[in-house]
């Protein structure tokens, strides 16, 4: 055993120090590599995975105070909880990235966050209250482009408020309010015309002019949706996913076969994308058991609400599943974080112990060198003593 000294001592707790740090310190990658890893877990739809992966970038992130990396790992959180959908998590998440996108200046940031809380809250019911939040952030963006001077910047300002007026063009249409759906298209379309690329937003203009084709039936403006429509056409061919859109027109206008061919095409694409039974692959089933019907062809009707019908069954039952994962996974999740409390409980309780172990012995040291020397100086007294007594 080596000799307890004050440079043994010194190095025994800087072993100490090093090995409890170890316990606590995350892992030293950067946070944009960290985020890629979990971006390729979102990718495969492992959300919790992704979420575990975002919040290790995020510590990296905070250790070094960068807000903006926070603001937009945070993002990617929100992304996965509404995945998963816990709208709650992510609506009190959202509460803050508005807050701290507010507080460090980041206007594009708040408005995203503002945007998609007001979706998340006009979805859940209190709609006056949702659409107030995606006014607020279509208002906050149209601010930042009359102060905007660099092109770039510009663009990318005027994409966001395309998408953000094609967001409030959908749900006002949902709730047939077709004056809203005709305003907030133009304006999605006027913002996509006015870029230097409007291609980077081709299918936000074909949803735009879509739903304003819809819009224009529903009020009467039969040769103005004609028109719009010959308009749409031009735009041909584009995703599957904008195409669906027109089927509101084709519907009102008798073209049945038209809905069915797009409709078809569209189940094709989501089995290819995302496989089977889908909330989406539902709503085309029911459109195409209505074109069915208008066509006389009951039994084709019949066969596509049934499908529809265990769409739905599948999707309640996939839903409990999930919903029982999830539990499952918290429950891990937690049993694993207090294990590691009790592994750094136990390794704090043994490093003080190493601790007053090293300085129990230090002393111990010290005094046996004390006494060591008072021993040697009594010798030395009384060698002296004797030596000077006999003479």
């Amino acid at each position: 055993m080596p000799p307890i000294t004050p440079r043994n001592i010194i190095v025994i707790l800087l072993l100490a120090v090093l090995a409890f740090a170890g316990c606590t310190v995350e892992d030293s990658a950067d946070w944009q590599t960290l985020r890629e890893e979990a971006n390729e877990l979102y990718g495969q739809q492992r959300y919790e995975e992704a979420i575990r992966g975002y919040e290790r970038a995020m510590a990296v992130a905070d250790k070094k105070d960068q807000t903006e990396a926070r603001l937009l790992l945070r993002q990617d959180i929100i992304d996965c909880q509404q995945a998963l959908g816990n709208q709650s998590a992510a609506r009190e998440l959202l509460k803050v990235q508005m807050q701290e996108a507010h507080d460090a200046g980041n206007q594009k940031m708040e408005a995203e966050a503002l945007m998609t809380l007001g979706m998340q809250v006009y979805e859940t019911g209190d709609k006056d209250k949702g659409y107030e939040y995606m006014q607020q952030a279509v208002t906050l963006l149209t601010s930042m482009l009359d102060d905007q001077q660099n092109n770039d910047e510009a663009d990318d300002i005027r994409f966001l408020l395309a998408y953000d007026h094609n967001v409030l063009m959908t749900r006002r249409g949902e709730d047939g309010d077709f004056h809203e759906v005709i305003t907030r298209a133009k304006a999605s379309e006027a913002y996509i015309t006015a870029t230097q690329e409007p291609s980077r937003a081709e299918n936000l203009l074909v949803r735009a002019l879509a739903w304003r084709v819809w819009a224009y039936l529903e009020t009467d403006s039969t040769a103005l949706a004609d028109s719009i429509y010959a308009a749409w056409q031009q735009h041909q061919p584009v995703s599957i996913v904008a195409e669906r859109d027109i089927c509101h027109y084709l519907m009102k206008r008798g073209r049945y076969q038209d809905v069915l061919d797009i409709q078809q095409r569209y189940i094709d694409w989501v089995h290819e994308k995302k496989g089977q039974w889908t909330a989406t692959e539902r709503t085309s089933r029911m459109t195409m058991a209505e074109a069915e019907a208008a066509l006389g062809h009951g039994n084709e009707a019949y066969r596509q609400l049934q499908q529809s019908y265990e769409i739905s069954d599948t999707l309640h039952h996939r839903q409990a599943i999930e919903n029982a994962q999830a539990l499952a996974a918290e429950h891990h999740d937690r049993e694993q974080q207090e294990q590691i409390a009790r592994q750094r409980l136990w390794i704090a309780i043994l490093t003080s112990i190493i601790l007053l172990a090293a300085v129990v012995g230090l002393i111990y040291r010290i005094g046996v060198v004390r006494r060591r020397k008072d021993k040697a100086i009594v010798a030395v007294v009384r060698t002296f003593s004797c030596i000077f007594g006999k003479k």
